[in-house]
């Protein structure tokens, strides 16, 4: 018996305006959030963002993924150990 895809994309919301969607990573250990200017297929459980996005905050490690039918792909010009590796998309962890 294989079990349910929990949902793994978070709306992003200001007030009552949608102002794109975040999937967890388990690097930056934070939200990466796709606005609109990304298609979505719209699936919070096996979503695909394209193209890919490049998170690069000055100081910090540069993260560079693909999103692809429920999986987090990143790409080899990552700069942490997870370049060139594929995972599962995993929720966002429970806020205490």
């Amino acid at each position: 018996m294989t079990m349910p895809y929990p949902d793994v994309v978070k709306p992003i919301m200001d007030g009552q305006e949608l102002k794109g969607f975040a999937v967890w990573c388990p690097v930056c250990k934070k939200g990466h959030v796709f606005d609109s200017r990304w298609i979505f297929n719209m699936d919070m459980k096996r979503p695909t963002f394209e193209p890919s996005l490049v998170v690069d905050e000055p100081g910090k490690l540069v993260c560079h993924i693909f999103v692809v039918n429920g999986d987090l792909k990143y790409l080899p010009d990552s700069k942490h150990n997870m370049r060139n590796r594929t995972i599962r998309l995993l929720p966002f962890p429970k806020e205490k």
